[in-house]
């Protein structure tokens, strides 16, 4: 029989980068300003830039609200926007199409396409001086690259991004990219530049108005803490985060951080410590729907009883337990569980 159970790190996982937000904003109202031609000419250019500013904001609302199955709708739409621009020659607003098609098609699983979206739309942006459009289809970019599988390209365009948005005064673009980076480095198994770019990136989320953003990565910081096994400092940037994630009332990452603090504890040999952690997330988890997240946090009671030697409750807990890991497929553990409820004496 075990003398001791592990308990499941269920993560501060570091999501997939993020849409920027900014390139969902609607085109404002077009300020058409025709030459002295004939007339007839002017009202069919009016119309025909009428239509594309149509079509550019249904395309633009199906992104933001439709389903995945209607993409390709929206795909067909900016692109009949995107020709009617172009034929008139209205560069801007022909790239702020692009970057939608990039989200779009990038939505529908072909980052490649959104790359080459993406290099048009930086061409246009350039030639029209638009700065700001320039560095978030830069900050796109990165997320195409990396999801490519090529790191190098995806931080060479967040790092081109980062003095455009600095140059803007936009300290949420600068952080945004200094995250794409750290997650980047993270990922990729070097936490100490991870470190660097988050530690950076904080204090931006915060000038920027994103407590959302700064808890995020305080979390983050947290798990590299854990992962070097220097737990007070886990600790620390774990509960910041947490304040944060609860004052905002989001209560998926606060079910996560609690159950981090409680590994925590355990990691450090105080399973009584961790324990009320646990139990604090497994009704948060219930609440939101997280099922793996559950099953996880049952199976952690289960263990941190077994480990203080309260036998009968960790039978309680891994016999709930069984059928969740069972659901979400985690076979491996499933049959771990159910060998020690045999050894409990129970059936699993």
């Amino acid at each position: 029989m075990v003398n001791q159970l592990p308990q499941v790190y269920i993560g501060w996982i570091v999501a997939p980068l993020a849409m920027a937000s900014s390139l969902l904003t609607p085109l404002p109202a077009l300020a058409i300003q025709p030459p002295m031609v004939n007339s007839n000419d002017v009202l069919a250019q009016n119309a025909s830039l009428a239509e594309a500013d149509q079509l550019y904001q249904e395309g633009s609302r199906i992104l933001r609200e439709g389903t995945d199955d209607q993409l390709p709708q929206a795909v067909e739409q900016l692109e009949r926007a995107r020709q009617l621009y172009r034929t008139a020659q209205f560069q801007d607003e022909e790239g702020r199409t692009l970057t939608l098609l990039a989200s779009a098609v990038g939505r529908l699983g072909d980052p490649a396409q959104a790359v080459d979206y993406l290099q048009a739309a930086l061409l246009l942006f350039r030639s029209v001086q638009q700065q700001a459009a320039e560095a978030d289809a830069l900050q796109m970019m990165g997320l195409f690259y990396q999801r490519l599988g090529d790191s190098q390209e995806a931080m060479r365009r967040l790092n081109q991004s980062i003095p455009l948005f600095q140059s803007l005064g936009d300290q949420a673009g600068q952080a945004v990219s200094m995250e794409y980076i750290g997650s980047i480095h993270q990922l990729s198994g070097d936490n100490s530049l991870a470190l660097d770019y988050y530690q950076q990136a904080i204090p931006r989320y915060r000038a920027g108005n994103s407590e959302a953003g700064a808890a995020l990565l305080l979390g983050r910081i947290g798990s590299i803490h854990e992962t070097w096994s220097e737990y007070p400092e886990a600790l620390n940037y774990y509960r910041q985060a947490l304040d944060i994630q609860r004052s905002l009332g989001n209560r998926d990452r606060e079910a996560r951080l609690l159950s981090n603090i409680g590994v925590v504890y355990a990691l450090m040999g105080d399973d009584a410590q961790a324990l009320p952690y646990y139990q604090e997330s497994l009704p948060i988890r219930r609440e939101v729907g997280d099922l793996e997240g559950e099953a996880l946090t049952v199976y952690n009671i289960g263990a941190a009883y077994y480990n203080l030697g309260n036998d009968q409750q960790a039978l309680t807990y891994f016999t709930q337990a069984l059928p969740l890991l069972q659901s979400i497929g985690d076979q491996g553990r499933a049959g771990a569980v159910s060998e020690v409820i045999q050894l409990l004496g129970g059936n699993p």
